[in-house]
């Protein structure tokens, strides 16, 4: 019998866009025919990954390589 894995406890992340990064998101998201919340996802997981190793508090370049898409953290 399979011992059951212990479940992560997540936070909740709410990000707010304003009306120009999130047109960005929108048009490639719809350039590469990709659901816009799941790339908005892909991305923050990304940011994250990121920004574990550089801390938050620093400017970092988020890039998703697959989608030729960087946006600068500001």
């Amino acid at each position: 019998m399979k011992k059951p894995k212990a479940k992560a406890n997540l936070k909740v992340c709410t990000i707010t866009l304003d009306a120009e990064t999130h047109n960005q998101f929108r048009e490639i998201a719809n350039t590469h025919k990709f659901p816009l919340s799941r790339f908005i996802n892909d991305c923050m997981k990304e940011y994250l990954n990121v920004s574990k190793v550089n801390g938050f508090n620093k400017d970092v370049t988020l890039q998703v390589g697959i989608r030729n898409f960087q946006i600068q953290d500001k």
